[in-house]
């Protein structure tokens, strides 16, 4: 090991120059990758009901027009029921204040002792839907019932009337506050001092939340039944998927309400793909960039390694002459090269360690897990070494009188 170090050493600068390119390609890879990794989980997050394609989500745009809450719950009287004699019975049509991937959220947090101060879970969505809305949902039951018109109470925006009396909470929101334990019959206190209170009466088959984030909580949502509201969006669940039956939803809403401008309907699937579109465009994006970074240093490494053996070709012939084997002149250069690039890997962690750090304290950008980091490290040195494997075969292979001619 102490000749091929002190070989190393006589041309330091071109050994600092692979080291310094490798170490570069891992700091920029290794954050880029750990934001195209958030965002991939991000979009893995979502839970969706069945068959997202055919529930279309209805935005009927601003109703401001209304005189008052008796002409808006009116209206949306209005429209649930041409909704409902389009349909013909074919499917279900409903209110509800948000959707899955909606950007539009409303939240609440939970306690399970009254009069408490402190919430045993925080930022919990709230799904404010109409009877025919959790049909089309199509929740699936996992313990106790589901919501009966009796437990639909009026829709309010008062914090401390927002559950009403009766709930469905998803499995994921069970497991967080109970456990393995029942969560039907049990009692949700809420709003001020948790003075309020709600009953389970039956716990679903996750959803997400209307906002996704990276806290790896976003099926934490409760679920009750409103009557007719004010704004929010229209659900509807046909088989049809057809552009005809798009524009007759359309135009069912357009002819109740000469005031409006504009009905906007689309699938639930087509809703939650641009929801993410910015995250799906950023790990594309960055994907292209990390790849020519790699390309860039896979061809910069190649090109100074063989430049480098070129410049030994003399070196290489003389110990050829004294009788060195092809094996032994291709195994000298194998190790030469591990060495460098795994220096060149080694700075490249701690480099991603520092900026990582940085990053992540100043701007909460997500980083890479140790395991990750592992396999990047093993990921560049393969993908280094097979970029130079070339230029060691070439010299292993050299003959004397090649060598001294070059």
């Amino acid at each position: 090991m102490g000749p091929l170090i002190r070989a190393l050493a006589r041309h330091k600068v071109i050994v600092g120059l692979i080291i310094f390119e490798v170490a570069a390609c891992f700091v920029l890879t290794g954050n880029g990758g750990a934001l195209i990794l958030n965002k991939i989980s991000l979009m893995s997050q979502v839970t969706l009901p069945p068959n997202p394609e055919n529930l279309y989500v209805i935005d009927s745009g601003d109703e401001g027009a209304v005189e008052s809450a008796i002409q808006a719950n009116a209206a949306a009287r209005r429209d649930l029921a041409s909704l409902d004699m389009l349909l013909q019975g074919n499917g279900s049509a409903g209110q509800i204040n948000s959707v899955p991937a909606g950007s539009q959220m409303q939240t609440v947090s939970l306690s399970l002792v009254s009069h408490s101060r402190r919430a045993a879970v925080e930022d919990v969505a709230v799904y404010l839907g109409t009877k025919g809305a959790l049909e089309a949902l199509k929740l699936e039951i996992v313990s106790g019932r589901g919501l009966t018109e009796d437990d639909a109470t009026p829709y309010s925006n008062d914090s401390s009337e927002i559950l009403g009396q009766a709930v469905l909470i998803t499995n994921s929101l069970k497991a967080e506050l109970f456990g393995n334990e029942s969560a039907v019959g049990k009692v949700l206190f809420y709003g001020d001092n948790g003075l309020n209170q709600a009953t389970i009466v039956g716990v679903v088959r996750d959803i997400s939340k209307p906002i996704i984030d990276s806290s790896g909580n976003s099926n934490l949502c409760v679920i009750r039944m409103a009557e007719p509201f004010a704004g929010g969006f229209y659900l509807v669940r046909n088989e049809r998927s057809d552009q005809q039956f798009v524009d007759s939803l359309r135009e069912a809403l357009m002819s109740n309400d000469s005031s409006r401008t504009s009905v906007v309907v689309k699938s639930l699937e087509r809703t939650t793909s641009d929801y993410f579109r910015y995250e799906r465009a950023l790990a594309q994006l960055l994907t292209v960039v990390l790849a020519a970074v790699l390309v860039v240093c896979v061809i910069g490494v190649s090109g100074i390694t063989s430049y480098w053996i070129r410049q030994r070709s003399k070196s290489i012939g003389i110990r050829r002459a004294l009788g060195a084997t092809k094996a032994q002149i291709f195994m000298h250069f194998a190790l030469e090269s591990t060495l460098v690039v795994g220096g060149g890997v080694f700075l490249g962690c701690l480099g991603y360690f520092a900026t990582s750090n940085i990053l992540v304290a100043r701007f909460g950008l997500p980083s890479l897990g140790l395991d990750e980091i592992l396999i990047l490290a093993l990921a560049f040195e393969v993908v280094c070494l097979a970029s130079i494997a070339k230029s060691v075969s070439v010299a292993s292979n050299m003959s004397p009188m090649d060598a001294v001619r070059l």
